[in-house]
């Protein structure tokens, strides 16, 4: 890859969600931006978590939950739009930029109006599919209308880029292909979790950690722990760290093999440490279709499993519940286990064997391979200075 540093540029991204911390390939790409010379402003509704900038050079502006909110909900009708782009216009006049990035639809929508108002490039990534079966026809129309005119859209493989492209009336040849992941594979510590939370050495572990909402399938897993092989324990770790009232809850209802984490780790790095006595990880997705992001788009999540990528990122085999891409990689690349059914797992974790360096490295060399932001960052930079060209010749 050519790393040689481009002419200082900038770049706006609106992330309202503001967990790019927490998103390893955002805060990796961010990262990767910054080196190769160009300046990154991330614009974020505050939140209580980690927030810091994820490089040294890129710069971090926080804002409460309301203006965001009120452009997106505005933008749901026609006769808003036109107060929702003075909203934008004024309360990010500050806002210095080249090109403009939204994540996702409420992100994009305020990239659209600032495009417009500073006539900048904007452009989208999509981490989350929405679905005009799935939301409100005004919400949808809301963000097919701030796609218009995008110059690019990143998203994590051919299938859902072939669903966003219909969904939001992108053309295809717009779509870079950038699975969520961190920049390249890395060495865990081993040690730390077993000692943290006094995990005999002879029992293996099966990990999960992020979301624990029911789409996550652990209350299938929880219910069926009593019946797992004695030698196996289960490891929960949540998102941002699991509270004490809820560790003791679940705790109290579970049996001797659970084990809680409630850790809250500030990046994508420090996962190092939980992942390094992990025999395996659950990459479990059962969609419920009760929230507009719990449906279709995990029925098609893909490579857009950040979780299931930082498993891999640090050489732990994952099992995993769904079909597709990612699932036949699993299967075919000797990643780890696909089961047919969640409620299967305690008899197939007895056939598993315990981690060892063989595995980790097909893990680690499949992530490199085909998950790094490494590995398709190149593409990113080329659409990038493509978009700047088209729009110096127009001018």
């Amino acid at each position: 890859m050519n790393t040689q540093a481009r002419p200082a540029r900038r770049i706006a991204i609106f992330h309202p969600e503001g967990n790019f911390n927490n998103n390893p390939h955002l805060s990796a790409t961010v990262a990767a931006l910054c080196r190769h010379g160009y300046r990154v402003d991330l614009h974020a509704i505050r939140k209580g978590f980690n927030q810091a900038p994820p490089h040294p050079d890129a710069n971090v502006f926080l804002y409460s939950k309301y203006v965001m909110r009120m452009v997106r909900l505005l933008s749901w009708s026609r006769f808003g739009r036109w107060p929702a782009a003075w909203l934008c216009a004024w309360r990010f006049r500050h806002v210095d930029a080249d090109l403009i990035i939204g994540v996702d639809d409420n992100g994009v929508i305020v990239a659209h109006y600032l495009g417009r108002k500073f006539k900048r490039p904007v452009a989208l990534i999509s981490y989350e599919l929405l679905f005009a079966a799935e939301v409100s026809r005004r919400r949808k129309a809301a963000e097919i209308f701030a796609c218009e005119g995008i110059a690019f859209a990143v998203v994590q493989d051919r299938k859902r880029g072939e669903l966003l492209a219909a969904e939001n009336r992108i053309d295809s040849d717009k779509l870079v292909y950038m699975p969520v992941a961190d920049w390249s594979s890395a060495a865990a510590q081993r040690g730390w979790l077993r000692e943290t939370l006094g995990i005999a050495d002879d029992r293996k572990i099966a990990l999960a950690m992020g979301s624990l909402d029911d789409w996550t399938g652990l209350r299938t897993v929880l219910d069926g722990l009593r019946s797992w092989p004695a030698d196996w324990a289960l490891v929960l770790h949540g998102r941002y760290g699991l509270a004490a009232e809820e560790a003791k809850a679940l705790l109290a209802d579970n049996p001797q093999n659970l084990y809680i984490s409630t850790e809250a780790f500030d990046s994508n790095d420090d996962l190092g440490k939980l992942l390094g006595d992990a025999d395996i990880g659950l990459g479990l997705y059962c969609p419920d279709f009760r929230h507009e992001h719990t449906g279709l788009n995990l029925q098609y999540i893909g490579l857009a499993s950040g979780k299931i990528a930082t498993f891999l990122r640090f050489g732990v085999p994952v099992l995993v519940n769904f079909e597709g891409e990612m699932a036949d990689d699993v299967a075919g690349e000797g990643l780890g286990v696909v089961v047919p059914r969640v409620e299967d797992i305690p008899q197939v974790l007895a056939q598993v064997p315990e981690k060892d360096a063989a595995a980790s490295a097909r893990c680690q060399q499949f992530f490199d391979r085909k998950l790094a932001v490494s590995a398709s960052f190149e593409s990113l930079l080329e659409r990038i200075d493509e978009t700047w060209q088209e729009g110096r010749s127009r001018h």
